[in-house]
């Protein structure tokens, strides 16, 4: 697990009801983003599972939840990176 804190610039759009900022207007807000690596597939019941409960308490309309593929890249170990 990773976690990153930065900034988010977004614009809900005219009809939202955000929890920060102005429907309609660009705002900033500090955020925190969280990538965890599970060994599995995207498509894995028991991963769709744990973004079903993470979108059943998060506070945004629409957060932003991100599944990808992805291939680790390791130094000094032949055949390790094998896109």
């Amino acid at each position: 697990m990773e976690i990153g804190i930065g900034w988010e610039s977004f614009r809900p759009g005219a009809d939202a009801r955000p929890i920060l900022g102005k429907a309609g207007k660009a705002s900033l807000s500090p955020t925190v983003t969280v990538s965890v690596h599970a060994p599995c597939a995207p498509d894995d019941p028991a991963l769709l599972a744990a973004v079903d409960r993470l979108l059943s308490v998060h506070p945004w309309e629409v957060p932003v939840i991100e599944i990808a593929r992805m291939v680790l890249a390791c130094r000094d170990l032949p055949g390790s990176f094998e896109p």
